[in-house]
């Protein structure tokens, strides 16, 4: 029962970050805030997959307390392991320091000194 009112404390507390605002900014800002301190994590990266499902492109960053709605990467989903998480629609765990054979560790990502990561 305790797991359950968790799950929906949680994913309330994320549609609540995801709620409509005139300022997209604000929006994308609210979400990855959010999934930091849902998940207890370093950093959160919003990603919106293309119309085309070719791409997921980056809209937003938060990364050591710092929220960047600059940088925006682009990750092909054909990458590693991707395409196999958009078609079962189940998480990618990333060990960075023992990575799958074929994932690709984001530059970016060691910049930061992320260890790991959730897709």
């Amino acid at each position: 029962m305790m797991a359950e009112l968790n799950r929906c404390e949680t994913l309330t507390r994320f549609c609540e970050a995801a709620a409509w605002s005139v300022d997209l900014q604000t929006v994308y800002k609210n979400i990855v805030d959010s999934g930091v301190d849902i998940l207890n994590c370093d950093g959160a990266h919003l990603h919106l997959l293309t119309a085309d499902g070719g791409y997921f492109v980056c809209h937003a960053s938060h990364s050591d307390t710092q929220f960047i709605d600059k940088w925006k990467g682009v990750l092909p989903t054909s990458v590693g392991r991707l395409r196999w998480m958009i078609h079962s629609r189940r998480p990618i765990l990333m060990d960075y320091e023992r990575p799958n054979i074929t994932d690709q560790t984001p530059p970016e990502a060691l910049a930061f000194g992320y260890q790991s990561a959730v897709s």
